[in-house]
């Protein structure tokens, strides 16, 4: 399935972008959708039935659904409780009828992105729309590259080899990038370009958007120190920790876990 068919997908405007914990209530609209929305599912696990289609979607997955396609309401039946972060969007480019589900190959990725942008919303800083609306065309850009990726089986053994090192030593201070290939059997060059094609972005990076979706998790549990986190998630220095999670995400993390105790 092509996402968006014009191949260049125009986002004429951006409405606004929320955090959402599911309740299991319907969604209801005065009418149709008047706008496009993109739902990044953080935890959780629902059924949405959308009009005649019924969607079953995990932590992790993207919902798209179009605008003026539904009636105006659409149940949510969750079968675990979880949270979303969504945004409404005008696109002038044509774009898909139906509601879909998207399953990315790094959804900690695309969980850093949707983080960044709802506190650049949220935060409203001076340029905070442009910003919002570059990171949306980032997340667009991430689906088409990660739906474009394709790996013979071949190179997907190569790099299922080595999958549970990552997931093993991921939040090691120390983390041996040159045990991934070693683990693959491979050369880390060549590894790194399977691990590209596969993911969309290299190893450091993956492994960066996987801290950076923990440290999160332990900051919204408002249970842990800044300094706590840093040490959780794989940095030796907090100052260091700060730095990057300000880069990543917009905010710094103690700002971060202020917003989250007060929206909850």
């Amino acid at each position: 399935m092509e996402m968006f068919p014009a191949g260049k997908p125009i986002v004429t405007a951006l409405d606004a972008v929320f955090y959402h914990k599911g309740d299991g209530l319907p969604h209801d609209y005065d009418g149709r959708l008047s706008m496009c929305e993109l739902i990044y599912k953080v935890s959780g696990d629902t059924v949405v039935q959308f009009g005649e289609q019924t969607l079953h979607e995990k932590a992790g997955d993207l919902r798209f659904l179009p605008s003026g396609r539904a009636s105006a309401v659409y149940p949510l039946e969750p079968t675990e409780p979880g949270s979303s972060i969504y945004f409404r969007f005008m696109l002038s480019t044509p774009f898909p009828d139906k509601a879909f589900l998207f399953t990315p190959a790094n959804p900690a990725a695309f969980q850093l992105l949707f983080e960044r942008l709802h506190h650049t919303w949220l935060l409203g800083a001076p340029g905070y729309y442009a910003e919002s609306m570059a990171l949306v065309y980032r997340i667009i850009a991430l689906m088409e590259e990660q739906q474009s990726a394709y790996l013979p089986g071949t190179h997907t053994a190569i790099l299922d080899r080595a999958t549970s090192y990552l997931e093993e030593h991921c939040f090691d201070p120390e983390f041996d990038y040159t045990a991934l290939s070693r683990a693959a059997g491979v050369s880390y060059s060549y590894y790194k370009r399977l691990f590209l094609k596969r993911h969309g972005v290299t190893p450091s990076r993956f492994i960066l958007s996987l801290r950076m979706r923990r440290a999160t998790e332990l900051l919204s549990a408002g249970m842990f120190s800044v300094a706590e986190v840093a040490a959780a998630t794989g940095f030796t220095d907090a100052a260091y920790f700060s730095r990057v999670f300000r880069r990543e995400l917009g905010v710094a993390p103690s700002q971060y876990m202020k917003k989250k105790s007060t929206s909850t």
